[in-house]
């Protein structure tokens, strides 16, 4: 298996920011190096990832998908996609090559008497969504486009969006509950294409964008909207005389999406905890009005890890009461045997409420027990490592050791050449990483990136891609070379 390494790469960046790419769409390496892990010392043992591929000088395309293509891909964002135009707004929104256009004439999104164009969906709780938003035509420059989550779909609702004004400002605009005007919460320039983020997490909204694919900007602000709401994709003209067009690509997005008043959903889609850990702590949460007791009964299922030997307690219930939203935890005891073995792992399940009404959203988990008896396992910490490297020309690739931490142990590592030249791109490296008895913190490889200057790449992107414009040569040079050539050849003659 490989890893991956992006330098100055855009889906390092995004990586970094939390905002999770398919690689397959992304990665357009230029030149690779090879790192390996050798057979460990001790009783310890080679992971899944023994091999690691640096790629350097790796760029990005933007995803190219129909507006079918990224629901799809969104399973719990799907929901009821509806155009919802304010002010009279009622400008055609259409599925195009690149995601899918919004067309907006006549007012602006800025104030309390709104005019814009937005196709929106039905939100519960928490959400997340990013997208690549870039304009097509644009007549005003006050123009903006961007995502939006609203408390509701009239007119002067409360609402938080990121938009992209493309002669002015990219930034966050908020107004509140009560009605009031929107306030921004200060941006950047803005461009012709914007990569941004919208999420919530309980009151708090945060927002992140960049026009350049190297330097973020993030924003945040608290309001609270309640529970329900809509999200989606926004676009205004600012002026009635004024026709605005903009591209949506979207490139992620999780949330639960429902008109129902009160949403179960499980934290998380994946626990793992190690052997001797004694319990396992899962978190369900609430979401919604609050209204009334709801009792939501769980269940936990064997799998290669039983009940009775691996784990304890098959059921159980979670319980808020009337007025109660929020997290609440329960335990399921983990047996701890002496034994070395390899990983387990069981589902548990919510199950429909045994008293009051919710509806279910992530309702299964997989809990993996982790065998931590013996020497443990040696291996690269992730499938896909990122090194932005602005300023400093290394790149870092972390290895660990997990499931076991008995007894001193060490791997070897090396560098091994693809298309990268040593010297050239890259400085070979090898070297031992060692481990102490009960240690089990990352070991980190560090690989020196020689090209190019990343002084200069840092400023002019183009520079690192080989697609920058070369220097016209020094006439004094060319005439050197010149004089010289020439005297050469007298000497021959």
């Amino acid at each position: 298996m490989h890893q991956s390494i992006r330098v100055f790469s855009m889906a390092c960046l995004l990586s970094m920011s939390g905002l999770a790419l398919a690689e397959a769409d992304y990665l357009d390496g230029k030149w690779t190096v090879f790192v390996n892990l050798t057979q460990p010392t001790g009783d310890a043992r080679l992971g899944s990832l023994t091999e690691s591929v640096l790629v350097i000088g790796a760029k990005v395309s933007p995803p190219k998908l129909t507006r079918e293509d990224w629901l799809d891909s969104l399973p719990s964002l799907r929901g009821k996609w509806k155009a919802y135009p304010t002010g009279g707004d009622k400008s055609p929104i259409a599925p195009m090559g690149a995601g899918f256009q919004i067309t907006a004439m006549g007012g602006d999104l800025w104030g309390k008497s709104e005019k814009c164009n937005q196709l929106l969906t039905p939100v519960v709780g928490d959400f997340s969504i990013t997208c690549q938003v870039t304009w097509n035509k644009a007549d005003h420059e006050w123009a903006k486009a961007g995502l939006i989550f609203r408390a509701g779909t009239e007119e002067g609702a409360p609402l938080v969006a990121i938009v992209n004004s493309y002669k002015r400002n990219c930034d966050m605009i908020v107004r509140d509950k009560q009605g009031a005007d929107i306030g921004g919460r200060g941006g950047a320039q803005g461009a012709p294409s914007v990569l941004m983020r919208l999420e919530r997490q309980g009151d708090q909204f945060r927002s992140a964008f960049t026009t350049n694919g190297r330097n973020w900007v993030t924003r945040s602000a608290w309001m609270k909207p309640g529970a329900n709401g809509y999200v989606g994709f926004v676009v205004s003209s600012n002026d009635p005389k004024a026709r605005t067009t903009a591209t949506f690509a979207v490139v992620s997005g999780k949330g639960m999406v429902t008109e129902e008043g009160n949403v179960v959903m499980f934290d998380k889609d994946e626990y793992s905890v190690v052997e001797s850990g004694k319990v396992v702590s899962l978190t369900a949460r609430r979401v919604g009005d609050g209204k009334g007791v709801l009792k939501v009964p769980w269940s936990a299922k064997s799998g290669t890890a039983t009940a009775g030997t691996d784990f304890m307690g098959d059921t159980g219930e979670v319980v808020w009461n009337d007025g109660e939203t929020g997290i609440k935890k329960f335990n399921i005891a983990i047996v701890n045997n002496p034994t070395p073995d390899s990983a387990k792992s069981f589902t548990v399940e919510l199950g429909k409420p045994v008293e009051g009404n919710a509806a279910l959203g992530s309702k299964q988990v997989r809990v993996t027990i982790l065998d931590d008896d013996g020497a443990g396992f040696i291996r690269f910490k992730d499938v896909v490592t990122c090194a932005e490297n602005s300023g400093t020309p290394v790149a870092m690739i972390n290895v660990i050791r997990e499931q076991g931490k008995k007894g001193a142990v060490q791997v070897n590592y090396l560098t091994r050449s693809g298309t990268a030249k040593p010297g050239e791109k890259y400085k070979d490296v090898s070297g031992t990483l060692s481990w102490a008895d009960g240690d089990d913190k990352p070991k980190t490889i560090q690989i020196p990136i020689l090209w190019p200057d990343l002084a200069v790449a840092a400023n002019n992107p183009d520079d690192l891609l080989g697609n920058a414009p070369k220097k016209p040569a020094d006439k004094k040079d060319e005439a050197k070379k010149k004089d010289e050539a020439k005297k050469a050849a007298s000497e021959e003659e």
